[in-house]
């Protein structure tokens, strides 16, 4: 299919490009537009939502809706029959519990009112939206973005408090099992999604690399990007204490067998990492 409908259902915005999910979403919608695809996004609004932008992902697609929520008493209500389904942080998510009824109906009206030939979940835990779209319902394609049943596991190597959402195995399957295609985004991801799932397709995070001119680079400094999360700033302190003192240290050694006389005498020699 070269071009068609498209909803993307999500709870991640991809404006403003503030972390690598949402730079994901951004690119693959604009690489769908780019071809033809007519693509309208209906967002569940998340707790950040006041930062979103709103108007800048209306202007890429054109149609963007953010689904009204509930009252406050009723979320409160849901929020705390969540802290029931799971006592501790620790204890895995049924597939289902960041997907409220009220946004599934949310999704049904709108694929109902309009003749979408795609629907793409952001998430496997927002797969339940595709439960009541019916026997001729669109395509349906779920992004993972990660592995929600390896999560766990991923943070305890890290030494890093479980955070977001995570699941079991289990649950991820018959999340997934609702979907006709399966995006990875890595082969690693894919081979583990394949015991899981029948379609699953790896659509690696591609971001472009822009090189930055010569005349900017700074001697002896270095810059860590990521986004603001628990396990980049993890990964950040391990580089600061246990590689980069190692990598001035070797600087500074090869600095000085390199060193060379100045026209005063003094040695003059390569400048380090700071």
């Amino acid at each position: 299919m070269t071009g068609g409908r498209l909803l993307l259902v999500s709870n991640t915005p991809f404006l403003p490009a503030t972390a690598g999910n949402r730079e994901r979403i951004r690119q693959l919608l604009g690489w769908l537009v780019a071809r033809g695809w007519e693509a309208s996004a209906l967002l569940l609004p998340d707790l950040d939502f006041a930062a979103w932008d709103v108007a800048g992902m209306r202007r890429m697609l054109g149609r963007v809706d953010v689904a009204e929520a509930p009252p406050r008493r009723l979320l409160t209500r849901v929020a705390g029959r969540l802290r029931r389904a799971r006592p501790s942080p620790e204890a895995p998510l049924d597939v289902d519990a960041w997907c409220p009824p009220w946004f599934r109906r949310r999704v049904a009206t709108a694929v109902a009112a309009e003749r979408f030939d795609v629907v793409l979940v952001q998430y496997v835990f927002l797969t339940a939206c595709l439960d009541g779209l019916g026997p001729r319902r669109p395509f349906a394609v779920v992004d993972t973005q990660d592995l929600m049943h390896r999560r766990r596991d991923t943070y305890a190597a890290a030494g890093v408090p479980l955070q977001w959402f995570h699941t079991t195995r289990e649950e991820e399957a018959r999340g997934l099992a609702r979907v006709d295609l399966v995006l990875a985004i890595s082969e690693d991801e894919a081979r583990v999604l394949r015991t899981m799932a029948a379609d699953v397709l790896t659509v690696p995070h591609a971001s472009e690399v822009v090189r930055a001119p010569l005349s900017l680079a700074a001697p002896g400094r270095v810059v860590y990007v990521a986004s603001h999360n628990d396990l980049n700033v993890a990964a950040y302190r391990w580089l600061a204490q246990h590689v980069w003192p190692a990598v001035r240290a070797a600087v500074r050694r090869t600095a000085a067998r390199t060193s060379l006389p100045s026209s005063s005498g003094r040695a003059r020699t390569r400048s380090s990492p700071d």
